[in-house]
Order: structure tokens, then sequence, then C-alpha cells
């Protein structure tokens, strides 16, 4: 009977601790990441390589894979650390 009961409380146990792991995320697929204008949002993304109005040309980059918001296709970071179009570069106070 001892041996029953030992048996039934190990598979409780390991039954509760599944189910309090598949809770412990926060992060679930229905999550909606929400970028700023002109970003998107990229699994696999590199802040270093990103395009910028005054790239850093001393700067060295690693191969780095990071999900984030990373500026898209025809604009380019500028001094406020917003994403504006290409052409908007020259003017130094555009805030975009």
């Amino acid at each position: 009977m001892a041996i029953k009961l030992t048996v039934l409380a190990v598979v409780l146990t390991v039954l509760v601790l599944y189910v309090h792991a598949q809770d412990a995320d926060p992060q679930t697929e229905d999550t909606e990441v929400r970028c700023r204008r002109r970003e998107e949002y990229l699994e696999c993304g590199n802040r270093c390589t990103e395009s910028k109005c005054k790239p850093n040309k001393d700067q060295i980059c690693l191969t780095v894979c990071e999900p984030g918001c990373y500026c898209r296709k025809g604009t380019s970071r500028n001094d406020y650390g917003n994403c504006v179009p290409n052409y908007m570069c020259a003017y130094i106070n555009y805030i975009g």
C-alpha cells in the first residue's frame, strides 16, 4: 500500500511540475511585437549592420542574430534613434 501511495505521489508531482513549466513562459506566439514607424520586427537582425544616417566606420561588427525592431528597407536610423527615409539623412534636424 505504501508503494502505491509513493508512486501516486511521484506521478502527481511530475504532472504538476509539467503543467507549471508550460505556463512559465509569458511570451506566447499570440504576443504581437509593436515596432515604431518605419521599423519592422525581425527574428534575426543586427544593430551593428543596420543602415544608419551616420555610420561609424571604426565600429567592429560581430555577426550576432538578435530579434527586435529594425529599420525597413529604404530607411536609416538617425541621431534621434528614428528610422527616416534615406534621402532625409541630409537634414540633420529632421526628427522623423
